[in-house]
């Protein structure tokens, strides 16, 4: 039902390049926080207006009415706040998104600009750079009617005078290193799969050194490294994996926007003890990690392999205590279930109220699933309705070790094959 990923980005990252080819200007810009923002009220009106136009019978349509209706209770349950934010990487959530978006496709090209979509990333091709300002104004415009924004760092204009660097930054594939990559992935061979580990290493820290982590570049060279490593195709024990580890400890601090990769990197290398306990210092010392979401994703990391510290539990019981309404308090939960730790849960059960964020909510939820039937009974009538049953359902999702977080799935040569399959 829906084409391969890789597919669909390459005929939109090949056809927005003819900008260059044709010496015209480039708009680009990014919807900002785009799945988390998606509105579930304005889909489901959207779907019922492209419903409307559908060339099929009463008897059809009235089908397609039901099976949005049914559509609109289960967002309302599933979204973090009630009416915003769709689950990220599912094609399902990309068809949804696209068809909110389309009214804004359908605008800006019936105002004839030469426009191009992929999920949250808009590229405009124009004549002059004037042209690109203008179309720039008006995709604001028109995203702000479906209760979107644009994103200002990574909204730009490119040209042929364009810096190679800036060009690379919005297209990847003509990063030499990474067109090398691309190409020896094609080969289908386990022996040149492996060959390509220097280079995407090399991506890797020069993104760290650079400070650009935010690079498309940086991602693609993470998930790659990601994908050898779970298929057994790199040695995480191994001189690369060491330098890499000590890398993105350095750069937590001034590259925190980038935590999710530099975490999934970190899990992908399986650190050892001895280097969780250096993130566990990080996260204690509080002059240094500012920002409530890093804080978050580090404690969740903890809590994957089960790093438990004496001076950790003492510091995340008084932090919890303190305020278990922020961001980082639900990874702090997480990771008190984690290790067996329950009595600083326990000891918030009272202070519980459904005013909490929905995600302080759930992953308080599922902290207390480990603890006694007497604390759980207490919550009885204060869970609101689309938060009921988290404690019975997430427990069927466990790790064996009764963590509450899943092992990543780690594919198969074959599988590897199989995902570039539309690169060939």
């Amino acid at each position: 039902m829906f084409r391969n990923k890789i597919s669909k980005w390459l005929d939109y990252d090949g056809l927005t390049y003819t900008f260059y080819q044709d010496n015209k200007f480039l708009a680009v810009t990014d919807v900002s926080n785009f799945f988390e923002n998606v509105s579930s009220s304005q889909v489901v009106d959207s779907l019922t207006e492209l419903a409307a136009k559908c060339d099929c019978s009463g008897y059809e349509k009235g089908h397609i009415r039901s099976a949005i209706n049914v559509l609109s209770l289960l967002l309302q349950n599933w979204s973090y706040s009630g009416d915003f934010g769709l689950p990220q990487n599912r094609d399902a959530s990309s068809f949804l998104s696209n068809v909110l978006l389309c009214r804004v496709d359908f605008e800006m090209q019936a105002q004839n600009y030469d426009y191009y979509r992929y999920v949250d990333d808009i590229r405009i091709i124009c004549k002059t750079e004037l042209i690109a300002q203008r179309a720039l104004q008006n995709v604001t415009s028109l995203l702000r009617d479906v209760g979107m924004n644009i994103n200002a760092g990574k909204t730009t204009i490119l040209s042929k005078k364009s810096s190679v660097s800036e060009i690379y930054e919005h297209f990847p594939s003509r990063d030499p290193l990474v067109a090398a990559i691309d190409s020896m992935w094609r080969s289908r061979s386990r022996r040149v799969f492996m060959r390509s580990i220097e280079y995407i290493v090399e991506i890797i820290q020069e993104s760290f050194d650079k400070g650009e982590t935010q690079s498309r570049s940086f991602r693609f060279a993470v998930n790659r490294l990601s994908q050898l490593a779970d298929a057994g195709l790199f040695d995480v024990s191994g001189v690369f994996a060491e330098k890499l580890l000590d890398y993105a400890i350095q750069v937590l601090k001034s590259e925190a926007r980038s935590t999710d990769q530099i975490c999934r990197l970190i899990t992908v290398l399986e650190p050892d003890n001895v280097y969780l306990g250096k993130l566990g210092d990080y996260l204690v010392d509080r002059e240094n990690c500012l920002h409530d979401w890093q804080n978050h994703l580090l404690w969740m990391l903890l809590a994957s392999h089960q790093f438990d510290r004496e001076d950790l539990r003492d510091f995340a019981e008084s932090f919890i205590a303190n305020d278990p309404t922020s961001g980082e308090a639900s990874g702090v939960f997480i990771w008190l279930q984690a290790i067996g730790h329950l009595s600083p849960i326990e000891s918030l059960v009272d202070k519980y109220t459904s005013l909490w964020p929905f995600q302080n909510q759930r992953y308080f939820l599922i902290a207390l699933s480990g603890c006694s039937a007497s604390s759980r009974d207490k919550l009885r009538g204060k869970v609101p309705f689309n938060l009921r049953g988290t404690i019975d359902r997430s427990r069927k999702k466990f790790r064996d070790d009764g963590v509450a977080i899943r092992y990543r799935e780690k594919p198969s040569l074959s599988d590897l094959y199989e995902d570039i399959k539309d690169y060939c």
